[in-house]
């Protein structure tokens, strides 16, 4: 029984959608191409599928929520079937899952973020943080100069 459970808990992440056994494949995309694509391409709906409080503690720069638990929502019916959607969560799985749901609604360019929100954070691309979104880079490099001795107080 609790092999049953282990293996129900971990599904596949990467299935296929093929006419003899109409299961799904989640098409995965890169944190670069993702990030590159959003900064090039405005018409993209980038949508997290997270719960509420996820969103609000640290989110992707123009993101949406519609958490997976909601879906198929209003929200989404109002979206044009032939708009690209980037899709993302924490580590990527409930991405995968929302975007099987996006397949039965019929929506054709839906994309899940390979690693979710970790992977990009772990890349040190930036986040929004809480209501206001305030900005969060992940990643401050170096500077190649050395660091310079305070000058002596002066009397």
């Amino acid at each position: 029984m609790h092999l049953l459970l282990l293996f129900t808990l971990f599904v596949p992440v990467n299935l296929s959608l093929t006419p003899d056994t109409g299961s799904y494949r989640c098409v995965n995309i890169s944190k670069d191409d993702f990030y590159s694509d959003m900064k090039l391409k405005p018409e993209i709906k980038i949508i997290d599928v997270r719960t509420k409080a996820e969103f609000r503690s640290e989110r992707i720069e123009n993101a949406i929520n519609i958490p997976l638990t909601s879906l198929p929502c209003r929200k989404v019916l109002e979206i044009n079937r032939e708009t690209v959607i980037y899709l993302y969560c924490k580590s990527g799985v409930r991405s995968c899952w929302a975007a099987a749901k996006f397949d039965k609604m019929g929506f054709k360019h839906v994309y899940s973020l390979n690693g979710g929100i970790i992977a990009w954070k772990k890349a040190g691309l930036p986040v929004l943080t809480g209501r206001k979104g305030i900005r969060v880079p992940q990643f401050i490099p170096l500077s190649p100069y050395p660091v310079l001795a305070p000058l002596p107080h002066i009397r």
